[in-house]
């Protein structure tokens, strides 16, 4: 197996030295060369201060530094890497493409029609209050694109514009740094300006995803709100109906299974070899090796880039090279993916697929900082390989975001609290047909609280049908209004059910 590089480039290297030295926080610098299929982690950051990671590098001269930083800001977006296989800034057919959505009226520029399902427009943009902003870029990036037109009266769509130097000044990594932290997978976007005579315009290039839904990962304000699924409709933006999550649903199956199928082709053309996790055999065409128990656990699910699922389907990604030293196989370590902002969709999502994360205790330590009672724990707490003692002793000495969330952790870790729930006579009935492998049907929003109920009283579990259960639960639960909030809080409590039956030592269990 080859050996494995740095995902960053030295030319990267060069310039993130450079932007050290002229005291960039670490912040900013992951905004200018994270991407999409690509977050740059801290710790990277970190090991090329440290010298631990291209040592032999120079750092890039100010005059390089400058131009690299004038390019970033003039053509590319926050997200868009801008050295090496960077992806271009807005063209020339982009621009007059724009323009041609203007006509002028007796010395004042106006939009030509109105909003449609891939425009929409905006009068101003706050970058600290991007609320609004924000909701329009995750609609877009769910159906088909668009743009965002900024600098527009929401009357009548004159053009009342921009001001140019606000627009230029504005910070693009404090632009990526708000997007990337609000929803996931992050969709790619361009921003560029549009000279109509004595006014601008503002716009923002959304791409469709490629990996949908995009999902508001974080509450920003009254217009964006965390767990929401935002689609854009003909003259507006917001929370997708049934009908278009179960349309981006059903096209994420047919790719996972064109990818599936793929994968299946390729390995009976001896194209690819194949590790059995259980037996640490990998087999291919051209031999097979064998990787000793041991260091099975060196072996890593983790999620390309941002922690997103890439083509509808979770990646397995070796975590560094394996060769042979006699008998054994060792496990050299190279890199190492770790999302820097975990939010409560994230620890939910991940046990319910049961994504064998990197950093188990830092899901757990997210618990500390938000305020939401009902998250799954025994599961990381399981994977991190600490006993429930270390564990509390460990969370008890780290500072938490909110005192309360911290002492009901603790509670629920040493089985002094539980999700369960004694259940109706109703709640009763579904409970024992769940017991018995019968899921029942989810038609109405009545289906859903009634199955999350029954899920919170049960006892015993088929932690693969009750999961997907689960799943579509949250799925018909995706609205930001406070009834669809109210309706999530019962279905954690149920998914923290299943976290306690499955993975809590059998003491804690009620």
């Amino acid at each position: 197996m080859s050996r494995k590089t740095s995902s960053i480039s030295g030319a990267e290297i060069a310039l993130i030295k450079a932007m050290r030295r002229r005291g960039i926080e670490f912040s900013r610098i992951q905004a200018y060369f994270s991407r999409p299929d690509r977050l740059v982690s801290p710790f990277r950051i970190t090991e090329i201060r440290d010298g631990s990671l291209g040592a032999d590098v120079e750092a890039a001269s100010d005059e390089a530094l400058d131009e690299f930083m004038f390019a970033y800001e003039r053509g590319r977006s926050g997200i868009e890497a801008v050295v090496g296989n960077a992806s271009k800034g807005p063209g020339e057919e982009h621009i007059e493409a724009v323009r041609a959505l203007f006509e002028n009226r007796d010395g004042s520029w106006f939009l030509v029609g109105e909003e449609t399902d891939d425009r929409e427009c905006k009068e101003s943009f706050n970058v600290r209050h991007p609320s609004k902003v924000l909701r329009a870029m995750a609609a877009l990036a769910n159906n088909k694109g668009g743009r965002i037109l900024i600098g527009l009266r929401d009357s009548d769509k004159l053009v009342v514009g921009i001001k140019r130097d606000e627009w230029d000044a504005l910070d693009p990594a404090d632009i990526s740094q708000r997007v990337t932290s609000a929803m996931q997978p992050v969709p790619e976007y361009s921003r560029f300006r549009l000279d109509l005579g004595a006014v601008s315009v503002g716009v923002l290039q959304v791409t469709r995803s490629a990996v949908r839904p995009v999902i508001a990962v974080k509450n920003d304000g009254d217009d964006f709100k965390e767990g929401t699924i935002y689609y854009r409709y003909v003259g507006e933006s917001k929370a997708a109906k049934p009908g278009e999550v179960e349309q981006i649903i059903r096209e994420r199956e047919r790719t996972a299974v064109q990818a599936a199928a793929t994968m299946v082709a390729k390995r009976a053309a001896g194209e690819i070899a194949v590790l059995d996790l259980d037996s640490g055999i990998a087999e291919g065409a051209s031999g097979s090796f064998v990787i000793d128990e041991e260091l099975l656990s060196k072996v890593q699910f983790v999620r390309e880039g941002q922690f997103v699922e890439r083509d509808g389907a979770p990646s397995l990604k070796l975590v560094g090279d394996v060769r042979p030293i006699g008998a054994k196989v060792v496990v050299e370590e190279r890199e190492r993916v770790v999302r820097e902002a975990i939010s409560d969709a994230d620890v939910t999502r991940n046990f319910l697929q049961q994504v064998k994360v990197a950093f188990p205790y830092e899901y757990i330590r997210h618990l500390l900082h938000t305020q939401r009672r009902w998250i799954p724990v025994f599961y990381f707490a399981q994977l991190s390989g600490l006993t429930i003692p270390a564990l509390v002793e460990k969370l008890s000495a780290e500072p938490p975001g909110y005192p309360i969330s911290r002492s009901t952790l603790i509670e629920r870790l040493r089985g002094e609290r539980s999700a369960f729930q004694s259940p109706s006579a109703h709640g009763l009935a579904i409970a024992q047909k769940i017991e018995a492998n019968q899921m029942p049907k989810l038609s109405t929003r009545s289906d859903v609280l009634s199955a999350a109920r029954a899920v919170s009283s049960i006892r015993s579990a088929d932690f693969a049908k009750v999961s997907d259960l689960l799943m579509q639960c949250l799925l018909k639960s995706q609205g930001a209004d406070d009834r669809s909030k109210a309706d999530r809080s019962i279905i954690d409590r149920a998914v923290c059910r299943l976290d306690e039956i499955a993975f809590a030592p059998k003491t804690d269990v009620s």
